[in-house]
């Protein structure tokens, strides 16, 4: 709603610290908060509500009595006191209560930031924010994580945990979040993935003529089949999990799950799908791969007017290009390593 004021914490910041909060928890009996802000311990506190929901606190005059007209349908406004720094603070603590509204909310903290930089009191930065967001934080829910949301980018994900196990730095070849070509990119060569829903799939989506566009080191398309099943072994917050285990401290790791839509502080919407591995499948994109790329359409590229194609892929025909299932480890190796 309002273009950032130097020094001001962006609402994707505010979401990674509310995910590594959320990591914390269980590792003492302390209360889990820390600042925002690194330059200014006492201008904003960062924390966690029941199960795991952010919160935020702003400092406030200690003879500070009223909070009740600031809450909002799914944001709770109220005043507590909290210790930090060997000091008993006096704060006004603002509580987001509905998970699909996370991003949202952080945009209002970012927002309460910004008005504390400008030198507005803790009371008036927040009582002006919440007045300024209120009807986007009365909104209605989104909507839920989709199934195929969801099984979109656990499969995504089995393919990265099979990369990392290689190499644990193999998320920095995670780009399709990033708006990268292709789901995964590294010395000239490309997977893109693909993932369906059904035991016997007919077809998968293509998205964009240049989807399927090999870069000069080669490209591998690799359907992954989820069969849903509410008790089954795979779910996103698990595979999370496991690639943190396996780079515990890898930001871009958490940057590039931000960007798929997948946090923390919403891990209960991603817990509601589970799965259970199906057939994995490889398929080399040759020169003779069917397929609708910029070279071949008559000018190269699309007439104007015309944003992006997307096209069906239908699986029987693809038996040709299919990788023997034991060479599909020598795929991923050879993806990671030069030559």
């Amino acid at each position: 709603m309002t273009s950032e004021y130097s020094g001001q914490l962006p609402a994707r910041e505010l979401l990674w610290i509310w995910e590594r909060l959320t990591r914390r928890v269980g590792e003492d009996d302390k209360p889990v908060f820390e600042p925002a802000d690194e330059h200014d311990h006492d201008a904003l506190l960062l924390g966690l509500g029941e199960a795991g929901v952010p919160r935020a606190m702003v400092p406030v005059e200690p003879d500070h009595k009223r909070a009740s007209d600031l809450s909002s349908k799914n944001v709770v406004v109220d005043l507590a006191t909290v210790w930090y720094g060997g000091r008993k603070l006096r704060v006004l603590r603002l509580t987001c209560t509905e998970p699909r509204l996370h991003p949202v909310f952080a945009e209002l903290v970012s927002d309460i930031h910004r008005r504390l930089l400008q030198g507005r009191s803790g009371a008036g930065a927040v009582r002006n924010a919440v007045g300024d967001f209120r009807k986007l934080l009365e909104a209605a829910p989104a909507g839920d994580v989709t199934r195929e949301e969801a099984a979109g980018l656990a499969g995504e994900l089995m393919v990265l945990m099979d990369l990392m196990r290689l190499a644990p730095d193999a998320w920095n070849a995670w780009e399709g979040p990033l708006g990268g070509e292709h789901d995964f990119h590294r010395n000239e060569r490309s997977l893109e993935v693909k993932s369906s829903t059904r035991r016997e799939p007919s077809s998968v989506e293509i998205h964009g003529i240049r989807q399927l566009e090999a870069p000069s080191g080669g490209l591998h398309l690799v359907h992954q089949i989820l069969v849903p099943d509410p008790q089954g072994e795979i779910s996103v917050p698990d595979l999370v999990d496991g690639l943190y285990v396996l780079a515990p401290a890898a930001p871009g790791l958490s940057e590039r799950l931000g960007a798929s839509g997948y946090s923390e502080t919403i891990r209960q919407a991603w817990e509601m799908h589970r799965f259970n591995p199906g057939k994995r499948t490889i398929f080399t994109v040759g020169e003779d791969f069917p397929r609708i790329t910029p070279d071949r359409l008559k000018s190269g590229e699309t007439d104007p007017g015309i944003d992006s194609v997307q096209f069906s892929l239908r699986l029987d025909a693809l038996d040709q290009w299919a990788v023997a299932d034991e060479e599909r480890s020598r795929v991923m190796e050879e993806f990671l390593h030069e030559g």
